[in-house]
């Protein structure tokens, strides 16, 4: 759903004839910056969304030696029963 959306925010309000609002010469149509702002912030959300999961999922290996969440939940319930 993410490359959707960030293709979507490219393709509104792009017209041949409009540029980057950088542009030193005569602009007569700007480009609008707002979806390139958007799209650069859900990209950088989306890897920061990434780099929790694996963090939490590599913790999660080290604590219980298993990758499998049904084998973690019964040896967590082990050590609170010690």
């Amino acid at each position: 759903m993410g490359g959707g959306v960030i293709l979507f925010f490219l393709s509104i309000n792009r017209t041949a004839e409009s540029m980057p609002p950088i542009f030193s010469g005569d602009v007569v149509v700007a480009a609008d910056p707002l979806p390139q702002a958007l799209v650069i912030t859900a990209i950088v959300v989306g890897i920061s969304v990434t780099a929790v999961a694996l963090i939490m999922f590599i913790s999660m290996y080290h604590k219980f030696g298993t990758t499998n969440w049904l084998k973690a939940m019964k040896h967590r319930l082990e050590r609170e029963d010690e």
